[in-house]
């Protein structure tokens, strides 16, 4: 991988998670670990063009009362002149180039559905794309991974979804967790059910045993259960 110049793209949710997992790597260089928003960034920054293409798309399909949409035939003339779209953390002004967090979400899902090429690319960069906690990922990301890359390229990339569907906290917004996968794009993923849970207590075990009916957990942290069984 290192002589193709290719790695293993590791994508979280949060800045804190990215770091945790950087830490935990010590800072593998063949591993490219980042947010959901600077992966597809990073992937759609040089192609100017389809970025353009794709900010027109999504200012015409926003509705009229929407606070971010603007004039049409001024947002085409200042994409004529070749305005540059950039990606902002002081929200969105789409005439003068510049699109806040759930924009890139949408301009994403916009421009690889338009765009086969922008597929080919990650997966010839990136044979490795694992996601972590996916059931906090929007629908826009899963789009772009299974509905667009994964049909395309699907022979040259693996595709890694880590997470428990029961465990979304994103339930608000324009580009909420996804919590399950949807059924048919699941179909053609392996399931690796993790029964292991290294974090609880045998005794909180047990009680989400009968909580939960999908799957039976059991203790992955030897120390737990005996320091539970001491205090018996």
């Amino acid at each position: 991988m290192k002589r193709d110049g290719q790695q293993i793209a590791c994508i979280t949710y949060t800045n804190v998670a990215k770091d945790q997992v950087i830490e935990r790597i010590q800072g593998n260089s063949l591993v490219r670990v980042s947010t959901i928003h600077d992966f597809l960034w990073s992937t759609l920054q040089p192609h100017q063009q389809a970025l353009r293409q794709a900010l027109l798309d999504l200012n015409e399909a926003l509705p009229p009362t929407s606070a971010r949409r603007v004039d049409q035939a001024e947002l085409q003339a200042k994409v004529d002149g070749r305005l540059e779209v950039k990606y902002s953390d002081r929200g969105s002004k789409f005439l003068d180039g510049r699109i806040f967090h759930d924009d890139l979400l949408s301009i994403a899902r916009i421009a690889y559905a338009r765009y086969d090429k922008l597929a080919r690319i990650v997966a010839s960069r990136y044979p490795y794309i694992f996601v972590d906690e996916y059931q906090d990922t929007s629908a826009a990301v899963v789009d772009i991974l299974l509905r667009r890359i994964l049909p395309l390229v699907g022979d040259k990339v693996v595709l890694g979804f880590f997470g428990d569907k029961v465990q979304n906290i994103y339930h608000h917004g324009e580009h909420k967790g996804i919590g399950t996968l949807p059924a048919d794009l699941a179909a053609p993923l392996e399931v690796i059910v993790k029964r292991e849970n290294r974090r609880c207590s045998l005794s909180v075990i047990n009680v989400l045993n009968k909580i939960r009916t999908d799957i039976t957990q059991v203790p992955g942290n030897r120390k737990l259960v005996v320091q539970e069984a001491s205090l018996l």
